[in-house]
C-alpha cells in the first residue's frame, strides 16, 4: 500500500517534466491531441484504479481478520474456542517443532450442580472467573482455550512436565480460592486437571487424548486433583502455591 501511494505522488511530479519533454500544447484543444495527454490521462486512470482496488482489498482483509478473530473466540470466557485453540497450537508447533511441550486439560467439578442450585447466570460467572484465572496466570507464549462446556485446555510450548505440574497445581489451588459473584462465600469451586507430554513427531490430538484420559482418572479418584498420564502428580509443596505469571 505504501509503495503505491508513493508512486502516485511521484507520478504527479513526473507529469510536469513530461509536459516539458513532449509538449502539452498551448491551448486545451492543442493539449487533447498531444502524446502527453494520452500518457497523462492513461497513467492517472491506472493509478486511481490501482489505489481504489488496494484500499478495497485492505478493507476486505480487515473484515476477514475481524471475522476470523470472532469465529475463534469463546464469547463467555474471552478465551479461544476449540477452533482458535487448535489454530494456536498449530502455530506454536510451527515455531518450535523439535522440543517437548505439555498439554493440560481442565474440567470444573460439579458444574451441573452449580447451575442447578444457583442458576445459569452463576454458572456463567464461574466460567468467566476460571477463564480470567487461566488468562492471568498462563505463560506468555501458551495457548489457552475453552474447548467444551466446562472444559478448558492449556498448551505450554517448550515446558517440561515438572514445570507443567507445578503450574497445574497452582491453578488447582487458585480455583479453590476464586470468589465468584452469585455463589455463597462458603462454596468453593474446584477443578480437575489431566496432563500429557507432546514429544517431537507426535500428533497433538494423541497428546490431548492422553491428557483427557488423565483428567477423567482425576475425576474418578475424587476430583480436585492433578494427574499425568496414568499416575497422580505429587504436589510440589504441601502449602498452596501462589499463582504468578510464568515467564
Amino acid at each position: 500500500m505504501g509503495w503505491l501511494l508513493l508512486l502516485t505522488g511521484l507520478h504527479f511530479f513526473a507529469k510536469a517534466g513530461l509536459a516539458v519533454a513532449v509538449g502539452a500544447g498551448q491551448t486545451a484543444k492543442d493539449y487533447i491531441g498531444t502524446n502527453y495527454a494520452l500518457v497523462s490521462q492513461s497513467s492517472t486512470a491506472i493509478l486511481i484504479v490501482a489505489v481504489g482496488l488496494t484500499l478495497l482489498s485492505v478493507f476486505v482483509l480487515g473484515i476477514m481478520a475481524d471475522e476470523r478473530s470472532i469465529s475463534e473466540q469463546d464469547p463467555l470466557s474471552g478465551l479461544a474456542n476449540r477452533r482458535g485453540f487448535d489454530h494456536g497450537v498449530s502455530a506454536a508447533l510451527a515455531r518450535s517443532p523439535d522440543v517437548r511441550h505439555a498439554f493440560i486439560i481442565c474440567d470444573l467439578d460439579h458444574f451441573k450442580s452449580i447451575n442447578d442450585a444457583h442458576g445459569h447466570e452463576a454458572g456463567d460467572q464461574v466460567i468467566r472467573a476460571f477463564g480470567d484465572l487461566l488468562r492471568s496466570s498462563a505463560p506468555v507464549k501458551s495457548v489457552v482455550g475453552r474447548i467444551g462446556g466446562e472444559e478448558f485446555a492449556v498448551f505450554l510450548p517448550g515446558m517440561s512436565m515438572e514445570m507443567a505440574a507445578m503450574f497445574a497445581h497452582a491453578l488447582r489451588s487458585g480455583t479453590e480460592e476464586m470468589k465468584v459473584a452469585g455463589l455463597p462465600n462458603a462454596l468453593s469451586v474446584t477443578a480437575s486437571f489431566g496432563m500429557a507430554e507432546l514429544v517431537p513427531g507426535a500428533r497433538p490430538a494423541d497428546a490431548m487424548r492422553d491428557a483427557d484420559v488423565a483428567l477423567y482418572e482425576a475425576k474418578r479418584a475424587g476430583r480436585n486433583r492433578v494427574r499425568e498420564a496414568a499416575r497422580e502428580v505429587s504436589s510440589p509443596t504441601a502449602a498452596k502455591p501462589h499463582i504468578s505469571r510464568v515467564k
